[in-house]
């Protein structure tokens, strides 16, 4: 009893790691959705006039910390991340994916621009819908490794 009681005190007092920003190779697992956002020129209201911005998220399965760097502070309880491609061709690609739980690699950043919805967003280097879930063997499909800063890509038909 008394080592049950210790072990659950050093599990709630441990404290949780955040996620630097900037490393590349972040494994992230959740459900993929697709959601939209209203954008230009008001960002409030589609149904209003604003240009609809359709983008993928990432519902993640455990909230994460992610540090603070210039472009944000240090963000706790992060549980909704914005995908973000190098180009379109993954929006085709990875359609099949949406409302699925999936593996997802990248880069993440914190928002810095209106089009970005979330708190945190994810540069993806690779997606693959989690095998390990379905109790299949380990994937990873790979997108676009090539590295730029293009990270507002609005996908077209989603």
């Amino acid at each position: 009893m008394t080592l049950a009681i210790m072990l659950l005190l050093t599990i709630q007092s441990s404290p949780v790691r955040c996620i630097n920003p900037n490393k590349s190779g972040v494994v992230l697992i959740g459900t993929l959705k697709a959601h939209t956002f209203p954008g230009p020129p008001d960002w409030k209201s589609v149904a209003r006039g604003d240009e609809p911005e359709r983008y993928w998220l990432l519902h993640l399965n455990k909230p994460i910390c992610v540090e603070g760097d210039d472009l944000g502070p240090k963000e706790n309880n992060v549980s909704w991340v914005q995908l973000v491609f190098e180009d379109h061709k993954p929006y085709e690609t990875y359609r099949s994916l949406l409302g699925g739980r999936v593996i997802v690699k990248g880069e993440l950043f914190h928002r810095h621009t209106g089009h970005h919805h979330t708190r945190v967003l994810v540069t993806v280097q690779a997606i693959d819908k989690n095998q390990a879930y379905d109790r299949q063997k380990p994937p990873m499909s790979h997108a676009s490794q090539s590295k730029s800063d293009n990270r507002h890509c609005t996908p077209k038909g989603v």
